[in-house]
């Protein structure tokens, strides 16, 4: 069963974040799952919401800010 992704439009009216499990993540980066999971332990990575000991989910468009920024830093470098 594919991982529930909120509409677009929900986070720009301000009701609620884009949340997305590690696989819509990671396939919305376009990287691999380890690679994400990875990603997750770089301080500036946005955090991930527990929903239990075994459910996490991430704020789509803050991780989008996040690899911008990234690519953006890694470009100036």
């Amino acid at each position: 069963m594919p991982a529930k992704v909120l509409p677009a439009a929900a986070s720009e009216a301000g009701k609620s974040p884009r949340l997305g499990g590690p696989k819509v993540a990671a396939a919305e980066l376009g990287i691999s799952l380890p690679t994400w999971w990875r990603h997750t332990k770089d301080p500036n990575f946005p955090p991930l919401i527990r929903l239990s000991a075994r459910c996490v989910r991430v704020d789509l468009d803050a991780q989008y800010a996040w690899a911008l920024q990234r690519s953006a830093a890694r470009k100036a470098a």
